[in-house]
């Protein structure tokens, strides 16, 4: 076990970039290059964008580190023998996700892409949250 890089927030949502990365040359691994809680997951998760996104959805879901997803990402997904991926994006990047929901598929046993009519996965709550949850616990 070795911190590989790191990431700092403003809790306080004040700032104009809200997270700080490690650059490259902090990291012993770039940020871009790790799935945050891919250790907790089974073969089915929800890929989503943030930290806060995972902590609100929990155990089987993976954070990307921002709305880019990288081949070094997607491969760490194959190694780790994920076969069912929902897809949750922030609703100002359904799109982006949309794309890639369409260049992974044919990787994987299933791709299927979430859509939030507004905000971000960390604001799910009661009803909603639980649906979302229920996907990874079945």
């Amino acid at each position: 076990n070795e911190i590989v890089s790191f990431v700092g927030m403003d809790v306080t949502r004040q700032a104009k970039v809200p997270y700080k990365n490690a650059s490259d040359s902090e990291s012993v691994i770039s940020i871009k290059s790790c799935l945050y809680n891919l250790d907790n997951a089974n073969e089915t998760v929800i890929l989503v964008e943030g930290i806060t996104d995972v902590w609100r959805i929990g155990d089987g879901a993976i954070g990307t580190f921002g709305k880019k997803v990288t081949d070094e990402q997607v491969n760490l997904l194959i190694r780790n023998g994920i076969e069912k991926i929902y897809i949750l994006s922030d609703s100002d990047a359904y799109y982006d996700w949309k794309i890639l929901a369409e260049m992974i598929a044919p990787v994987f046993n299933s791709v299927e892409l979430l859509e939030l009519n507004s905000g971000d996965p960390e604001n799910l709550r009661g009803d909603n949250l639980k649906e979302i949850q229920d996907l990874i616990r079945k």
